[in-house]
């Protein structure tokens, strides 16, 4: 009977809903399902309003903009400013990718909401936040099967783009090549330039041709796991935890929900754990030992060991993901305990990934099942472990 929920619950969010496109009406649509689904198992069920920017394309074809523009011009006269400006600029560009709030700040931004569901326990010893985006995906040119491999080596290549525009700022300061013929700096800044012009135009256009997908399994699936949790936790609630169930809002518009879940979160972070679940409707059950595109964090290590004593009853096995940031990537950065449980093709992506093709009839229940079977017994395995 769970497993037919489950598919019931896919079934309003992936098929009566076109989509559920981040700060969309149909967004707003899946979030209230959510909350009167979360009410049936705990009155302690919410839903948050927050404000969220449009979709994050745009937001790194600014940086690419900005950076390739600004570093090149302020380099013909003034190195040592274009260095300082360049450094700046780097950095605020990692702090973005890692899930912090910086450019974004000021863009503009549109109403989306979270909704959560949670349960508490007479003496808790830890807490146990399950987390799922319930917001569909657009499917962009790079989401492709091809394209989509080489995401991660497109990245360091724009990452070594901005780094040698540095270095040949730093070099003209210091006179390095001045004896040669050649002038080496200009030509390595407009050559990393014309590659992050390129980028940002790419990202740009990509997104105004784009359309939001249904998300059957990115990420219906997962949303629907909470659901199925929630009923679980409602009739048996965990002895020694208290679990929050978080359904995250606009996370394709750049984990803006996790981000909103942080903001003015106040747990004691050595006895707190991020669970988050993406992707789970079909293919090899995995849980995520280490994520990121250029550094990967580490899961935390009492998920992981969960984790490895349950892999061979729910034939999971583990993998470090390298392709774009999950919503586990905003707790890990901020030295959280936190683990992604996906379940993953060939490709070592979740099947139909950003794709128009993501819809129902690749939804597997058992396979979902089967995933929320072992989300559980991750959870409950807190039971039978001391507070390390």
């Amino acid at each position: 009977m769970s497993s037919e929920q489950l598919l019931r619950d896919v079934e309003y969010l992936a098929g009566q809903l076109s989509h559920r496109g981040g700060i969309t009406e149909n967004e707003r649509l899946a979030a209230d399902y959510l909350l009167k689904r979360f009410d049936e198992s705990t009155p302690l069920a919410q839903k948050e309003d927050f404000f969220s920017i449009d979709a994050y394309p745009y937001l790194f074809a600014l940086y690419y903009l900005d950076f390739s523009v600004a570093v090149t011009v302020l380099a013909i006269w003034w190195p040592w400013i274009a260095l300082v400006y360049g450094i700046t600029s780097f950095l605020m560009y990692l702090a973005e990718f890692t899930g912090y709030s910086v450019m974004s700040r000021f863009m503009p931004h549109y109403e989306t909401q979270n909704v959560s569901a949670r349960f508490p326990c007479d003496s808790p010893e830890r807490l146990v936040v399950v987390t799922a985006n319930y917001d569909s995906p657009k499917a962009m040119p790079w989401t492709a099967p091809g394209p989509a491999r080489w995401l991660r080596l497109v990245h360091v290549l724009l990452v070594c783009c901005m780094v040698l525009m540095l270095v040949s700022c730093a070099a003209d300061g210091f006179g390095v090549f001045q004896d040669l013929d050649v002038r080496i700096g200009p030509i390595a800044r407009w050559t990393g330039a014309a590659v992050l012009l390129a980028a940002a135009a790419a990202l740009y256009t990509g997104a105004r041709a784009s359309k939001f997908t249904r998300g059957a399994n990115n990420n219906a699936s997962g949303a629907a796991l909470l659901l199925s949790l929630a009923g679980r936790f409602h009739e048996k609630p965990p002895e020694s935890s208290e679990v929050w169930l978080v359904a995250t809002g606009s996370k394709e518009m750049w984990l803006s929900g996790m981000r909103q879940l942080f903001r003015g979160l106040e747990v004691d972070k050595a006895s707190t754990q991020f669970l988050n679940v993406t992707g789970i409707g079909s293919g090899t059950l995995r849980y995520v030992t280490g994520e990121g595109m250029l550094h990967v964090y580490p899961a935390g290590r009492e998920l992981v060991a969960l984790a490895e004593s349950r892999a061979a009853e729910f034939s999971a096995r583990p993998m470090v993901y390298r392709g774009l940031p999950t919503d586990a990537l905003i707790p890990m950065a901020r030295g959280y305990n936190a683990m992604t449980i996906m379940a993953t093709e060939e490709d070592d992506l979740p099947s139909q990934w950003n794709r128009e093709t993501d819809t129902l009839t690749g939804v597997d229940p058992e396979a979902a099942e089967r995933a929320a079977d072992f989300v559980e017994s991750i959870v409950r395995g807190f039971d039978s472990r001391p507070l390390s």
